[in-house]
């Protein structure tokens, strides 16, 4: 078997001649904190599914670390999703629009990504909600039980990740 080499297309990384995606940041995140999208020859990639609508699905993506970030927006606009990305609590707050779904990290500055939530709800963005955490506590678990929200754990596994969104989007609303 021959070795292969990765090449880089912004913050994605793929083999040359197709088969396995990586997207991630090259060199900042150990392996097991890659997102991986795998596409192999051959094999027709299986269709988001979508909720009736005249737009793309829009993912409001809430992310204090900037290459994680772009790697998360770069995977959900490759299933053909609009996405919005926000590095601060703060910027979500006043920018966030309409959303068909948050994707909010837990440990933001100045406010947990539960709290930010919640404030938003308050602002009127009923969208549902998906919180990403490493080794969430109980505590965390009981909040994000009580506010409806689901939790992600990282390491991010896209195929996870998008089976998540996909149900968000399909649940009827509350």
């Amino acid at each position: 078997m021959a070795a292969f080499h990765w090449g880089m297309i912004g913050t994605a990384y793929r083999r040359p001649r197709g088969g396995e995606i990586r997207v991630g940041p090259l060199g900042t995140y150990t392996e097991r904190q890659l997102i991986e999208i795998k596409v192999r020859r051959g094999e027709p990639r299986q269709a988001a599914a979508m909720v009736p609508s005249a737009h793309p699905p829009r993912i409001a993506v809430v992310e204090d670390d900037v290459p994680l970030l772009g790697a998360l927006a770069f995977a959900l606009e490759a299933e053909g999703w609009t996405v919005s990305t926000f590095a601060r609590p703060a910027d979500a707050l006043e920018r966030i629009g309409p959303a068909d779904c948050l994707l909010v990290d837990y440990r933001l500055p100045h406010m947990d990504g539960l709290t930010l939530v919640g404030r938003l709800r308050e602002q009127g963005v009923a969208a549902p909600a998906i919180l990403i955490t490493a080794k969430p506590d109980e505590q965390c678990r009981r909040r994000a039980s009580a506010a409806g929200v689901a939790i992600v754990e990282k390491p991010l596994v896209a195929e996870e990740l998008k089976q998540r969104i996909q149900a968000a989007l399909a649940a009827p609303e509350t």
